[in-house]
């Protein structure tokens, strides 16, 4: 766990601190998250824990999705809207820019952790819901759902900084 927190290209300190940079003096998009420590801590945004370890909601009434401890309840699409969250992030990893591409993105979310656990939910997605790629530092990009327009977000889609994608339709299975 230490590897994933500290790596300092992929891990997830390194993930908070890019969200911080990129949202820096703007209005603040709202996260849902799987890695709710980290992430939330060095980005300084506000966020959702997809798990329910901080949020009894998601712990008493979210998905079931396995026996492990902490990682048995996930957030739904409807209680994630109700919340506003602007950007799901499923599980942060940050892959090679160059592997996220129009005919690589569906198999990227299904081979990412809790991402087909959201896609299993796309009919609940809010109208107009994408896939948007952030920038990671120089060659990194982190996979997240855009559910709501967002000013910061949107200017950095506009900008060519971010790039956006289709929600797939579900993964096999």
């Amino acid at each position: 766990l230490a590897a994933q927190v500290a790596d300092p290209t992929r891990g997830w300190k390194h993930v908070g601190l890019e969200l911080r940079k990129l949202f820096l003096g703007s209005p603040k998009p709202i996260l849902a998250i799987s890695a709710a420590g980290a992430i939330p801590f060095y980005s300084e945004l506000p966020a959702i824990d997809m798990f329910g370890l901080t949020d009894a909601w998601i712990a008493r009434h979210g998905l079931p999705i396995g026996s492990t401890p902490g990682h048995q309840r996930f957030a739904t699409v409807e209680y994630l809207k109700s919340r506003h969250a602007d950007l799901v992030i499923p599980f942060p990893r940050v892959l090679p820019s160059a592997d996220v591409t129009p005919g690589s993105i569906q198999a990227l979310l299904c081979s990412t952790p809790f991402f087909d656990v959201m896609l299993r939910q796309r009919s609940e997605f809010p109208k107009g819901a994408r896939v948007i790629a952030l920038p990671m530092g120089a060659d990194g990009a982190l996979l997240a759902f855009q559910f709501f327009p967002h000013p910061a977000v949107d200017s950095l889609v506009a900008s060519g900084r971010a790039r956006v994608f289709d929600v797939p339709e579900i993964c096999g299975g």
